[in-house]
């Protein structure tokens, strides 16, 4: 193993923490009333839009499948929607 100034700058590195971690104060709060909108899967403060989107789903998984899952929640049976390639393949995405 090596020692000597890279290996000490290394784990000089490895202390401070990850790498991105901020310092510094907490975390900035969003101002109050403002809606905060991410896309690609983050988070949505706001009104609810009414749906689940379920995804990573077996192809195998069907309605009653869902539906027993949820069922503790009292899920309307006739909103639940799996979504299907145009050849017919399911996709593993359903909407409850």
């Amino acid at each position: 193993m090596s020692s000597g100034p890279n290996l000490d700058s290394r784990m000089e590195g490895l202390r401070r923490g990850p790498i991105g971690m901020r310092s510094g104060g907490p975390p900035r709060a969003n101002p109050p009333g403002v809606l905060v909108k991410r896309t690609g899967g983050g988070i949505q403060v706001g009104e609810h839009t009414g749906y689940l989107r379920m995804r990573g789903l077996p192809f195998s998984a069907s309605r009653e499948d869902i539906y027993r899952f949820f069922e503790d929640y009292n899920p309307i049976a006739e909103s639940i929607v799996l979504t299907y390639r145009s050849d017919g393949r399911a996709t593993g995405e359903a909407y409850v």
